[in-house]
């Protein structure tokens, strides 16, 4: 719809199934955006919920940040939609079921590719 901008692409993900997404609403510094990232994950190793790694990847780079690199420009962009949940890290990983399929559908390609030429 006209005006939900960013926004609806956060909100794709989650009606697609993802239990929450953390994004930025216009462009981020690239060095800012990697210390704000390596705090959060940090916190996300440390068992706390998306939300909460967040807030406190952003109060640990203000702490750090001189006067400039303060400015909510370099971190007031990321936010999260959907909910909060604890996410386990360095679990899980891809099912080889999908591996496979993919491998498939990447042979498929290829075959099809070359039987059209």
């Amino acid at each position: 719809q006209a005006g939900e901008g960013v926004m609806s692409l956060g909100r794709s993900f989650v009606k697609a199934g993802a239990a929450c997404v953390v994004m930025t609403l216009w462009d981020v510094e690239d060095g800012a955006g990697a210390r704000l990232m390596g705090h959060f994950y940090d916190r996300l190793g440390e068992g706390e919920a998306v939300s909460e790694a967040l807030h406190h990847a952003k109060l640990a780079y203000l702490s750090r940040a001189d006067s400039r690199n303060a400015h909510p420009a370099f971190w007031g962009a990321y936010v999260m939609n959907g909910d909060s949940v604890e996410v386990k890290v360095g679990e899980g990983g891809v099912p080889p079921s999908l591996v496979v399929l993919g491998f498939i559908l990447i042979g498929l390609v290829f075959w099809l590719r070359r039987m059209i030429q």
